[in-house]
C-alpha cells in the first residue's frame, strides 16, 4: 500500500502498522502495544490527542 497505515485499539494502543518502504515516519517494532501518544515527538502529542479524539467521537476517521 503507497500509505502509512496504523491501527491503534479502543485502549489508544497500537496494534498494527504497515512497513512499506514509502512510510512518512519510520516505526520500530517496539511500539506494537504502545500507547499512541508515545509514538510521537513530544511537540505533536497535542495534535495526536485532538486527532484521536476526533476518531472517538465518530467526527474523523483518518489523518
Amino acid at each position: 500500500m503507497p500509505v502509512d497505515l496504523t491501527y491503534v485499539d479502543e485502549n489508544d494502543r497500537v496494534v498494527f502498522y504497515n512497513r512499506g518502504q514509502g512510510r512518512v515516519f519510520p516505526c520500530p517494532a517496539g511500539i506494537i502495544a504502545r500507547e499512541v501518544k508515545f509514538c510521537h515527538p513530544p511537540k505533536s502529542v497535542d495534535t495526536v490527542q485532538r486527532i484521536r479524539k476526533e476518531f472517538k467521537k465518530g467526527r474523523q476517521v483518518s489523518a
